[in-house]
This record gives C-alpha cells, sequence and structure tokens, in this order.
C-alpha cells in the first residue's frame, strides 16, 4: 500500500489548508491550555520533544510517551473536533473519493487481523463496539462477517454519527466516557487511531474497559512514537500535528492499559507505510538523505527491490509507527 492510495495527492491543498485554520483556532485558546503529566502513566515530562505551529510536546521521564504540554482541555478539544474545517473536508470530500480502497486495504485487513486475535484468545463473536467509529467501515465489515450478533458504533461527531446511522448501524452519539447503559454488554471493544486525539486518553481506556465483559478483549490501533516514520522525520511527521496530542510509545500503551486493569495479550507495529512516507518526503525535498547513504540506497536507489522488505522489517520488528495493542478484562 502506497500512502497516495489513502491519501490521495489531488487532495493536498484542500486537507492542508483546511488543517491551518484548523491550527489557528487551536492556537487562539491557546491561553487557556494547563500543564500536565504523561496522560499514559502520569509520569513527569524531562525534556522537550517538539516544538511545531506554536505548540509544545514533550516527553516522559518513565514511558517516553510524547504528549502535547500544555494541553488544551477535554472541552477544548471537543469544541476543537465538532468545529473541524478539516475533519469536514475528510467527511466530504476525501473519505467518499477514497472509500472503496480504504475498505479494501485498510478496513477489511483491520477486521481480519482482529477476527484472528479473536479466534487466538478464545473469543467466538458476540458484541462488537467500536469507539471513534468515524464513516462505520469497520462496524459494516463486522456485520458482514456474520461472527458478531450486535455491532455497535459509539461516535461523537454528529456528522460522522448520523453516517453510520445512514448505514443501519446502531449507534450512541457520544464521546465514550459519557456513555451509560452499555457496561459488561461487549466482547470486544475496539478504538482505531482515537487514543492520540483526546485529552485524557486513560480515562477514555478506563470507560471502554467498563464496556467489556469479564475475559472480553480491548483492541487499540495508534502511532508509535518510536517507530521508523516519527523517529526520522522527527517534527516533520505529520503524526506531529496538534490534533495528535498524545503520541504513545510501547511502553506507554502497556501502562495504560494495565493501570485500567486489563492484561495485555499483544503489543504489535504492523504498519505498511513508515518506508513510502519516508521516501515521500525525501524525495519532495523535506527530508534530505545526502548524509544517509543507507536509507538514501533503500528508499531511493533501490526502492522497487529493498522498499518492501524493509517495510516488512519495520513491521515484523516491532519498528513500525502504526501500533497495535491488544489486552483483556481479567476481572
Amino acid at each position: 500500500m502506497r500512502e497516495a492510495d489513502i491519501r490521495p495527492q489531488q487532495f493536498d491543498d484542500l486537507r492542508m489548508e483546511a488543517r491551518a485554520r484548523d491550527v489557528a483556532w487551536l492556537r487562539s485558546r491557546h491561553a487557556t491550555f494547563a500543564a500536565a503529566n504523561c496522560p499514559a502513566c502520569q509520569g513527569r515530562a524531562d525534556r522537550a520533544a517538539y516544538e511545531k505551529l506554536g505548540f509544545r510536546w514533550d516527553r516522559c521521564g518513565v514511558c517516553a510517551t510524547a504528549f502535547m504540554n500544555p494541553r488544551p482541555s477535554p472541552e477544548t478539544l471537543a469544541e476543537f473536533y465538532a468545529r473541524s474545517e478539516l475533519y469536514r473536508v475528510w467527511n466530504d470530500v476525501i473519505f467518499p473519493a477514497t472509500r472503496d480502497v480504504r475498505r479494501t486495504r485498510i478496513f477489511r485487513p483491520r477486521m481480519d487481523r482482529l477476527l484472528d486475535l479473536c479466534v487466538r484468545h478464545g473469543l467466538a463473536g458476540g458484541c462488537l463496539v467500536e469507539v471513534g467509529a468515524a464513516h462505520g467501515i469497520l462496524c459494516e465489515e463486522a456485520g458482514r462477517t456474520g461472527r458478531f450478533s450486535r455491532v455497535i458504533a459509539i461516535e461523537p461527531s454528529a456528522v460522522q454519527a448520523q453516517t453510520c446511522r445512514d448505514l443501519g448501524i446502531e449507534t450512541l452519539e457520544a464521546p465514550v466516557e459519557s456513555v451509560c447503559g452499555l457496561d459488561g454488554v461487549a466482547d470486544v471493544v475496539a478504538a482505531f487511531e482515537v487514543v492520540e486525539h483526546l485529552s485524557d486518553p486513560a480515562a477514555a481506556v478506563r470507560a471502554m474497559t467498563r464496556l467489556l465483559k469479564p475475559g472480553g478483549l480491548l483492541m487499540l490501533s495508534t502511532p508509535n512514537v518510536d517507530g521508523f516514520e516519527i523517529a526520522t522525520l522527527d517534527s516533520a511527521s505529520d503524526s506531529v500535528y496538534p490534533e495528535h496530542v498524545t503520541l504513545f510509545t510501547p511502553i506507554g500503551m502497556r501502562r495504560m492499559v494495565e493501570d485500567a486493569g486489563l492484561a495485555l495479550v499483544e503489543l504489535s507495529t504492523p504498519g505498511q507505510l513508515d518506508a513510502d512516507i519516508v521516501r515521500g518526503k525525501a524525495m519532495s525535498g523535506v527530508l534530505d538523505l545526502s548524509t544517509q547513504p543507507f536509507l538514501h540506497r533503500v528508499l531511493v536507489e533501490r526502492w522497487e527491490e529493498l522498499g518492501g522488505p524493509f517495510q516488512s522489517f519495520l513491521a515484523a520488528s516491532g519498528q513500525s509507527s502504526h501500533m497495535w495493542c491488544a489486552a483483556r478484562r481479567v476481572v
């Protein structure tokens, strides 16, 4: 898979203009931000990580998670997402144009991986809850498998919640922390590319844990700040952007789920795009590889030969910037 397959370049200007307006709005609220400890483990920051667009991310001295500090309140972030022009562009333009390829290249493989985890950990199906269901494709795919007797979407965005309802998906329009009446209902709770956007991700994980039956499985995906793409590009990475207020390390993810009363069963980095993204930055002049002959050879000179195997190595060795975490509720 290439980055251009899911983020077509013809929409780059539209996307970046909308994103710039969103960032300007959030920056205008910067005086209301508050200093914080690490959202993953409550450790204290011990060094700066990134400075970008008027925002700062620090590194935790315990788990090395990078987090915006000072950071916006949950209320400010809720308003930010509710009024986001970028999310409107994604919903109205980019996602409809890429829906089919995303279904084929992202959501079906994601569902296959989720089902494989269920089988390996003895879950036959039952109720699946997706937190941050967005456009509802994963919920659709879950329904099509016939493996789940009930599929529920939790989506705080009014526009995206309506998209899920229009697809016939049982939908709750609320943040997961506010959901009532579903405690102990779910065999599986999934939240893909969600926790990095939240002011208090640990509180959200605790709320997701409440939804699980004893023995139920929580599945999360999020950027891995220590993975190849982010570590190589540093603040030039598109993952380092104000909507990503927390960028976890594997250690931080482990601490967060274990503190919620879950037992970690798998932590992996099955990413497919690190090499392609870094190559794209090099080819566009954002990243200079002239002093990195090995990366220049892999990503430029012998890309067709070495690019795929290199990405496979990153995924298999835990070095991709795309991370999966699976954990079980033990009580």
